[in-house]
């Protein structure tokens, strides 16, 4: 499953590498997602003539990457399609899709990056390895204008199937606040506020604080609705830790927001 940046897209396959069908026909399903209520709505369900190995939304969110192969069929060369989604319609979506590169390995992975490019996995099975992760170019660009470089960084070893799962919306948070100027562990505990563990949580949770004044908490719910302030909190200090007990909620997930000096968590 994949998410478009601006979190209002989700596209999914479900039968990719199947071992119970050596003749692997894969679905490309789209849906609207409302990421207040987690609700998925509105599919459209693609048929494809192969399977879906990765996907990937481009930054301006109308633009979808799916990387195609015949898992048993390797003399079929794997491909790259880009599909628009600016219209929510079956055929306007099926009529769009554009093949913008075949490709050597056959099951890759395709991943957003802050720079506003897509990265592209190898695959771990050759022998020796090709040792290179490719890169779609300009994303946001109809067509095989998008340029896709098959060898755009060469990382001397095995680059695997796969990149590790990240929260995209974490590329756009400003570093600068945490005055982080240096790589040293020293520096980084000194900047860090407060550790608070689980968070989200739904029944306790632990907050250590790091010789730095709280000033308030408050307590909000999934959909941002603030329940608890402060005063209503019970607090058990331990040490340098507050343990806060959910004993007046109902049993659910609960964000927990500190302010320690103006600086807001």
């Amino acid at each position: 499953m994949k998410f478009s940046p601006n979190g209002k897209y989700a596209a999914v396959n479900k039968n990719f590498m199947c071992p119970s069908n050596c003749q692997i026909k894969d679905t490309l399903e789209l849906y609207r997602f409302d990421n207040e209520t987690g609700i998925l709505s509105d599919r459209i369900a693609i048929p494809m003539d192969s399977a879906v190995a990765g996907k990937e939304f481009s930054f301006t969110n109308d633009l979808l990457y799916t990387f195609e192969a015949h898992i048993y069929e390797l003399e079929i060369p794997p491909s790259i399609y880009q599909y628009d989604i600016s219209k929510w319609n079956k055929s306007y979506i099926m009529d769009s899709k554009t093949l913008i590169g075949n490709y050597f390995f056959p099951i890759p992975d395709l991943h957003l990056t802050p720079l506003n490019t897509i990265i592209i996995s190898g695959e771990h099975a050759f022998d020796p390895p090709e040792g290179y992760i490719g890169v779609i170019e300009n994303p946001n660009v109809r067509g095989i204008g998008c340029s896709v470089n098959e060898n755009a960084f060469y990382i001397s070893r095995n680059p695997g199937w796969n990149f590790p799962n990240f929260v995209r919306s974490y590329f756009n948070t400003d570093s600068s606040v945490y005055n982080c100027n240096t790589v040293t562990v020293e520096d980084v505990i000194k900047n860090q506020a407060f550790e608070i563990y689980p968070n989200p949580f739904s029944k306790q949770a632990e907050i250590k604080t790091y010789d730095k004044e709280i000033i308030y908490y408050d307590l909000f719910d999934l959909k941002g609705n603030k329940l608890l302030k402060d005063k209503d909190y019970k607090l058990r200090q331990i040490d340098n830790a507050y343990i806060f007990v959910n004993e007046t909620l109902k049993e659910g997930i609960y964000i927990n927001l500190q302010v320690l000096r103006q600086q807001i968590f």
